[in-house]
């Protein structure tokens, strides 16, 4: 899972709540990776210290893994997707990367299978289930919380402080 923000956690735990054990979580921000090895995650890379895409090789063998999930958005992350995925394997595109994302098409040849997501249509039900019935845990990834009158700090915090905050939540009275 490349990218550990809410949307990378959450991808971690469905994952886990479907059977998937050896999940690697990369990101930049420490907390995050914390978070993600917390959750469950098999091992984290921090992509600012270690080569994300020699570690993964290293960790779950040399062909790579079956499925790259990219929930980070970013276009350098898609990219690297390639290098990370094994023959006949998929990469989902999570996170809404804006602009051109340069893609080695070579490094795919090999029957890899790209799919993206958008809005998770029509997954609410299986989703407030997980969610009910203790399989995701939401609230562990909860760091910060406002009050509704605190709404613009809250968006100016979680700008500022984006290497602290995991998730901030708005409480609605």
């Amino acid at each position: 899972i490349l990218g550990s923000g809410c949307i990378g956690l959450m991808t971690l735990q469905a994952c886990r709540s479907m059977g998937a054990s050896e999940i690697v979580v990369v990101d930049v921000i420490e907390k995050r990776l914390d978070m993600a090895e917390k959750l469950g995650a098999m091992a984290v890379i921090n992509a600012k210290k270690e080569d994300s895409e020699l570690r993964v090789k290293e960790i779950l063998g040399p062909w790579g893994a079956d499925v790259v999930f990219e929930t980070a958005g970013s276009s350098k992350t898609a990219s690297q997707a390639v290098n990370m995925v094994m023959r006949g394997g998929k990469i989902m595109i999570v996170g809404t990367i804006s602009g051109d994302t340069p893609i080695n098409f070579l490094k795919i040849n090999r029957e890899v299978k790209i799919q993206t997501v958008f809005r998770y249509a029509n997954n609410y039900p299986m989703t407030i289930d997980a969610v009910a019935s203790g399989k995701i845990d939401v609230k562990s990834m909860v760091t910060d919380i406002y009050n509704y009158e605190e709404v613009q700090r809250a968006f100016e915090e979680s700008l500022a402080r984006k290497a602290e905050i995991v998730k901030g939540v708005i409480k609605m009275q």
